[in-house]
């Protein structure tokens, strides 16, 4: 598979922001190849159903993927809602990430 997209994975942990508040701070950063894909239209219309607008999902090598609940992709912060291994690649599935 060809990868034509770059994507940053994002490690968050809870913290306090430059105002005092808690908020989600980045602590990580790593840069990968990824294929972007068409949210299926079921699983689209069923994720609406309990509140989730999913917006975006990538393709990636498992290999790349420790978990991380956050990327950056196109200058915007997505959530990873689901995610559904393939064996040698994993589908992420995302929602905008607004803090």
């Amino acid at each position: 598979m060809l990868f034509r997209d770059m994507i940053d994975l994002l490690e968050m942990e809870e913290g306090i922001n430059e105002n005092g508040f808690s908020a989600l701070i980045e602590v990580g950063r790593e840069v990968i190849f990824a294929n972007k894909k068409g949210i299926r239209g079921n699983e689209f219309y069923l994720a609406s159903q309990n509140g989730y607008k999913l917006e975006l999902m990538l393709v990636i090598r498992s290999s790349d993927y420790k978990d991380q609940r956050y990327l950056e992709f196109e200058s915007k912060q997505y959530e990873i809602v689901r995610t559904y291994d393939k064996g040698e690649f994993i589908e992420l599935i995302c929602q905008v990430f607004v803090p």
